[in-house]
Order: C-alpha cells, then sequence, then structure tokens
C-alpha cells in the first residue's frame, strides 16, 4: 500500500512540474524548457507531416513506445489539457459517483477523420480537438497573464512585458474553459476518452501492452472505491470485475485506494495476453468509409482552395510561407503569440488565425522565437539569419498623407525605425524638407517597423501590403551600393529567390 502511494505521489510530482513546465513555455522562449513541448503527440505528428525530421519521428516513436510498454502515463503525465481536468476535478463540488462509459466507436470516427484529413493534408480537425492547442488557448489568453504577474512580483530586475490580448481573444479561450469545466463537473475526463484523437491512439498501444492494471477478482471485495475513484471509467465492478486498459490513463488511483490490494499493476501473460479487437464487419465498413470520405474531402479543399480570398489579405510570421500552408498546418496553439519578442503576433479573429497587426507592435528584426517555439511546423525552423531576409510582406508609402507633406514638418521616424536600410530621407527640392522614400524595394522584408513607428492615425502614411508567398530579400551586404538609386520603388518582386517551403 505504501509503495502504491508513493508510486500516486510520484505521479502528481511529475504532472504537476510537466504543467508548471508548459505553462512557463508560452510566457518565455527557453529551448531547455521546450523539451516538453517536442513530447506533445498531435502537434509532433501534424510536424512530420509539414516538415518531415528524424527528431520529430523518434520523439512520437518514443511516446508510442513508452505507451505501448506501460501504458498510458501520458495522459496523467505529460499531456497538459489532460493534467488541468484532474486540477479541476479535484476542486469540483460535485460528488463523486460510480461512472462507465465507453464511446468506443466515437472516438475511433473521431481519430479517424482527423488522421485522414491530416493524411490529404490539412490539420483543421486537431485545430479544434487537439488537447494540447486547446491548453495553448486557455493559458495563452487567461493563465498567462497570471504568471507574467506572479513572476514579475517575484523578480522585478527581470520584468517581463504584458501580451496585448484583445476582449475577442479573450472570449476565444474562455469558452474553450467553460466547457471543459461542465464536462469534467459532470463526467470527469470524458473528453480524453470519447473525443481526444491522441488518447484513441496511445489506448490502442495501451490496450495489448506489456504491463497491465489487472484486478484480482478472488481478492476484490466489490467494494466501488476503484471504480469511484476513476476518472475515466475503466473499471467496471458490477460486470466481472473488469479493467479497461485501452481507456485506462495510469493515474493509479484505483490501486491507492483499494482496501485489500486487489489492482495490481504487471507483466502477466495469462492475465495480459493481447486482447482481440470486438469490431464488428458493420463498424469496420465504417471506419473505413470515414476515412475515404474525410482523405477525398481533404483532396477536394486542397484542390479547390483559392490563392486570392479576402481572409489571405494579412501578415504571417516569418516562415509560414503562404495562407494555404500555414492554414492547413496551424493548430492555434499560441505559443509563437506568446513569446513574440515584437508583440505583434495576434489572434481572435477565426477567419485569420495567427497572424501580424501592427497597431500592437512590429516583427523584431533580432527574434525568431515563432520559428523556434512552433511544435507543428507550420512556421518553418529558420536561423535568425534566414528569418532576417524572410520577406513576409512589402511597405507602400503614400507620401500624401506623410506630416513631412501635410504639416511640412521633418519627421523620419519610418527611415530611423527600417533594420533592413530600405527607407531613407532625402531633401525635397520644393519644400527643403526631408522627406522619405524607398532607395530599394527588394531590402523591405515587411517587418512592420516603418508602420508601427509612424505618427499618422488612425490610417498611417506607411503601411504593408501582404504577398501571396514569402520570399527571400536582397541582402543589405551583398547588395552594389552603387546601383542602389537606379532600382525603382516599384521594382517587381518575382524575380527574388522563394524560400522553399
Amino acid at each position: 500500500m505504501k509503495n502504491t502511494l508513493l508510486l500516486k505521489r510520484l505521479r502528481i510530482i511529475l504532472a504537476s512540474l510537466s504543467l508548471i513546465i508548459t505553462s512557463i513555455c508560452f510566457v518565455v522562449e527557453s529551448s531547455v524548457l521546450h523539451f516538453i513541448i517536442f513530447l506533445q503527440l498531435i502537434p509532433a505528428i501534424v510536424k512530420l507531416f509539414a516538415s518531415f525530421s528524424l527528431a520529430t519521428l523518434s520523439a512520437v516513436f518514443m511516446v508510442l513506445l513508452f505507451t505501448f510498454i506501460f501504458g498510458r502515463f501520458y495522459c496523467s503525465i505529460v499531456c497538459p489539457l489532460g493534467i488541468l481536468q484532474d486540477v479541476i476535478n479535484f476542486f469540483s463540488p460535485a460528488k463523486k459517483s460510480l461512472q462507465i462509459y465507453n464511446f468506443k466507436m466515437t472516438r475511433y470516427i473521431i481519430a479517424t477523420i482527423s488522421f485522414s484529413l491530416l493524411i490529404s493534408g490539412f490539420a483543421y480537425a486537431f485545430l479544434l480537438i487537439d488537447p494540447y492547442s486547446i491548453f495553448g488557448r486557455i493559458n495563452a489568453t487567461i493563465f498567462n497573464h497570471l504568471i507574467v504577474f506572479t513572476h514579475n512580483l517575484i523578480v522585478p530586475s527581470n520584468y517581463i512585458n504584458y501580451h496585448v490580448v484583445d476582449v475577442k481573444s479573450t472570449l476565444l479561450g474562455t469558452l474553450p474553459l467553460i466547457i471543459l469545466i461542465i464536462l469534467v463537473v459532470s463526467k470527469k475526463r470524458l473528453l480524453c476518452n470519447a473525443i481526444c484523437p491522441a488518447g484513441t491512439l496511445l489506448g490502442l498501444c495501451s490496450k495489448n501492452g506489456f504491463f497491465k492494471l489487472t484486478i484480482d477478482k478472488t481478492t476484490c471485495i466489490a467494494c466501488g472505491n476503484c471504480q469511484k475513484s476513476c476518472p475515466c471509467g475503466a473499471i467496471d465492478i458490477k460486470n466481472n470485475k473488469s479493467l479497461n486498459n485501452e481507456t485506462c490513463i495510469r493515474c493509479m488511483n484505483c490501486k491507492a485506494i483499494c482496501p485489500v490490494n486487489a489492482i495490481n499493476y504487471s507483466y502477466n501473460k495469462k492475465e495480459c495476453a493481447p486482447i482481440k479487437t470486438d469490431l464488428s464487419k458493420r463498424d469496420f465498413i465504417t471506419l473505413v468509409a470515414c476515412a475515404l470520405i474525410s482523405f477525398g474531402a481533404g483532396l477536394t479543399l486542397k484542390t479547390k482552395s483559392k490563392p486570392n480570398s479576402k481572409k489571405q489579405n494579412v501578415i504571417l510570421p516569418p516562415g509560414a510561407g503562404s495562407y494555404q500552408r500555414f492554414e492547413s498546418k496551424c493548430t492555434q496553439c499560441l505559443l509563437c503569440v506568446t513569446n513574440c519578442q515584437g508583440n505583434v503576433l495576434s489572434f481572435g479573429d477565426t477567419s485569420s488565425g495567427v497572424h501580424l497587426d501592427f497597431s500592437k507592435g512590429f516583427c523584431e528584426y533580432n527574434c525568431n522565437n515563432c520559428s523556434k517555439v512552433c511544435p507543428t511546423g507550420a512556421i518553418e525552423k529558420m536561423t535568425l539569419e534566414q528569418k532576417k531576409l524572410c520577406r513576409i510582406g512589402i511597405a507602400d508609402l503614400t507620401i500624401s498623407r506623410c506630416v513631412t507633406v501635410t504639416d511640412n514638418t521633418e519627421c523620419g521616424a519610418c527611415a530611423e525605425q527600417c533594420p533592413t536600410g530600405a527607407l531613407q530621407m532625402k531633401l525635397a527640392a520644393t519644400t527643403g524638407v526631408r522627406v522619405p522614400y524607398f532607395i530599394n524595394h527588394e531590402l523591405c522584408i515587411g517587418c512592420g517597423a516603418c508602420h508601427n513607428a509612424c505618427p499618422v492615425k488612425p490610417k498611417t502614411a506607411i503601411f504593408v501590403n501582404p504577398i501571396t508567398l514569402q520570399l527571400k530579400a536582397e541582402n543589405p551586404v551583398n547588395l552594389d551600393k552603387n546601383k542602389q538609386n537606379d532600382i525603382e520603388s516599384n521594382q517587381s518582386l518575382e524575380t527574388s529567390n522563394k524560400w522553399s517551403f
């Protein structure tokens, strides 16, 4: 009994550390802490299809292998949304009741549709039901401010700026939390075993795994304590004293509460023999049909995607490539948003998802945090030098709105903030005041520093236009300075080298 309590307490300690580290990752970018992000199963699987790498494949394989051997410890120790459900359940005022549920076909169908869409090139389903992404939206819009406030209170010398969150994005983070609380209070971890595709995949690995939890029917006194304590409805005492290892998340609550130590966690060749699948032919045909329809729908959406649709008139983070690519890979976990040094990444408009809002900030020239932290590969990983040459938009100047023309006043804020030197000031012959002009549009990367610095409001004199495909800008170091003034400001962008997205 003591060993069981120690095992449960160890699980709680590890889960607490995991939740804390994951939450901190939404405040500061740290390569030391971000290892836990790359262990998140669904983002790692999405990343395999976005940009294959042996490191990502190894992470997915390691999680699945560990689950096959030991069971679904991932759901109770690594998954932040699962741990958050345990926290909500701990403080739940509802009385614990005997709950038995096993929505087998429901979770199989949801997982089949989700993974089929992903194979066809779209991560739309995971945007809605990926547990890590749901937690990310809750954390970024609600918990993030509490963490930053606590940090600034304890360590005022290392002040962290608050991320700007508007009302719309706060509501989009609050709604999932309200739904989660309702589900947990009424049905505990119903989300994990009826909806979550990660839980379904891990359950299939755990179902026929090596180590299992079993009930010793001769020792069990059928008190029902284990069934009351099970958050997943995996235990049925009345029905032959059974324990479903497919839905069991290895929280060890049952083993710790059993008064006669009738629940065992071990490898037993006889009791833990592989369980034969009990899917009927009708169920199998249903799953195959769901897979084919979902895959076909994904391919249809891909071919009929319109590159000039209105929702693409947004500036995407450097490394996104194009709107089609970014939309098909991003699950909107908001890790990039909270780690943006320039506070320019925004979220709240469901039609555009994550995008740059230059009214809040600009893309810092010496920052590539979004590229480093993106867990799904929606933002291609780039070095800082590569990021500095990635054109995400193209700035344009309406000189008639500039204060140097309207007020005949010296300004130059846009030229001072331009990190690439694409924008300069020259003396106007008619007024004798220096006015801004582009010496070379090929140097512009669309970072929005000029847009953000412009004092003209509400419509700035200089602004950044979106581009359909992110390009490689000219390197200021390699540009022949003797030819700079010969390049027209409206030079075609099609001659630039493309990033290989």
